[in-house]
């Protein structure tokens, strides 16, 4: 029975992801702030065979997650994590496509993780040792990837710091940490491959929110939380 509610679970996650990540149009609410409306010439990002391949892999990967968190976690930890999965796949597939990760996913994840620290300042046993691993998470994701972004003046978007940043205090300092490492993995990889193939030189930028998608995705099926 449990498969079951799965199931259905991944498929509301589906629907959601696409409704989310099919927003183009961007309304700016003043310098930083900026947020998603429909588009009518553009509202899915991907279409045909594409939009097929990616709904059977968010799917899967839906599914995979609820199966590893159920099995190897706490409920609540489930639903921060799960959660957080939402938010980070719809980061990376807007930012695969349009090379930006709306602000919107980035208060949304403020505001999921608020909700769950109302529920452990009454239920949880240990709310300091709690906020003292998001805030090293946060330090970890957010502090230390916005220097780079600073230094390396572009070069990594400050977007995937804000959502780095989310992940730091909603996961906690050992999921970020593990985030971080797979998500350079991954893009060194991409890097190398496309250096090799010559589809890229060592000037060109490529989206990293598909790589910290993907990053946290294995951190969190090869790692218990």
């Amino acid at each position: 029975m449990i498969y079951l509610w799965f199931v259905l679970i991944a498929l509301a996650s589906v629907c959601g992801i696409a409704v989310v990540s099919g927003r183009k149009g961007v309304i700016d609410l003043g310098e930083k702030i900026r947020i998603y409306k429909p588009c009518e010439d553009d509202i899915v990002p991907y279409r045909g065979k594409k939009l097929i391949l990616i709904t059977i892999i968010c799917f899967a990967l839906a599914l995979a997650m609820q199966i590893s968190l159920y099995k190897n976690t706490e409920m609540m930890n489930f639903i921060k994590l799960y959660g957080l999965f939402l938010i980070v796949m719809c980061a990376g597939i807007i930012d695969a496509k349009r090379k930006i990760i709306p602000n919107i996913l980035i208060f949304a994840g403020l505001i999921f993780r608020v909700g769950i620290y109302v529920y452990e300042i009454f239920l949880a046993k240990d709310m300091k040792q709690i906020i003292i691993n998001d805030a090293i998470g946060f330090v970890i994701g957010f502090v230390l990837l916005a220097v780079v972004s600073l230094v390396s003046k572009g070069g990594l978007g400050f977007g995937d710091a804000k959502l780095f940043g989310v992940i730091g205090i909603i996961s906690g300092a050992y999921c970020t940490y593990s985030t971080l490492l797979m998500s350079l993995i991954l893009s060194t990889i991409i890097s190398l491959i496309g250096i090799a193939t010559k589809r890229m030189n060592r000037k060109d930028a490529y989206p990293f929110g598909p790589c910290i998608a993907a990053g946290y995705i294995i951190a969190v099926l090869l790692t218990s939380y």
